[in-house]
């Protein structure tokens, strides 16, 4: 864990140093919504108080730090966006650390039960990718944005025996996840507030849960070569 906190450090130094450096008018970093931690408060807004449940978080939270630090002294117009669970194509799914929506397209384009760690009734506020791609672009021009912190979420937030149940909605399946021990430091529920990212972005995500999830199965399915059935 020490060392996600010091690589990740280095690495965001390193780049607002060479962005000084270049003389780059503006930095525009991916932060996380895991700076949050586990306040039971929802929706998350950007005024909360960061309370980082796990070293991630932790170090999300130090790279925001060094944006604002070289915002506030070298005029670098840095815009940290806070990412909530990005879904999406090209994600490895044999990585450890990949998205709750691979991991069970994955598993189920292989005719196996998804696992699930801890109850299910945990929640997630996903947004797909393009929606992402397109809130990175408003970020690099949008006025008034410099200095600032920004949601990127979907705005709205389903539980993991919720996600599966769409999943077997979309391929008329009758699918059951493999229950596991719970994740350390896993927050149990993630939601976020997208009203700042609506006033100063210009920022509304265009991609719904369902079309979403179809067009992530479909680039699944032509990548491994599988045949299930995706309407």
């Amino acid at each position: 864990p020490h060392e996600t906190l010091e690589v990740s450090s280095i690495g965001t130094l390193n780049a607002l140093t060479a962005a000084r450096d270049m003389r780059i008018k503006r930095f525009v970093y991916a932060s996380s919504c895991a700076v949050y931690g586990e306040s039971p408060v929802l929706p998350k807004e950007e005024s909360m108080l960061p309370a980082p449940y796990s070293p991630y978080g932790a170090a999300m939270l130090i790279a925001e730090d060094l944006a604002r630090v070289f915002y506030t002294t070298y005029r670098i117009e840095t815009v940290c966006l806070r990412l909530f669970n990005v879904y999406g194509p090209r994600e490895l799914a044999e990585d450890e650390d990949s998205g709750l929506v691979t991991r069970f397209i994955a598993a189920l384009l292989q005719g196996k039960p998804p696992q699930i760690f801890g109850d299910g009734k945990q929640s997630r506020d996903f947004i797909h990718v393009s929606d992402v791609v397109e809130a990175f672009r408003l970020a690099c021009t949008a006025p008034k944005a410099e200095g600032e912190v920004f949601n990127i979420a979907s705005g709205s937030r389903v539980s993991v025996t919720g996600l599966l149940a769409v999943f077997n909605q979309l391929l008329d399946l009758e699918v059951t996840g493999e229950l596991q021990d719970a994740r350390p430091a896993d927050v149990r529920h993630s939601l976020a507030e997208t009203i700042k990212a609506q006033e100063v972005l210009g920022f509304r995500p265009r991609v719904g849960l369902h079309e979403g999830l179809v067009k992530t199965m479909l680039w699944y399915r032509r990548a491994l070569g599988k045949s299930v059935k995706i309407p």
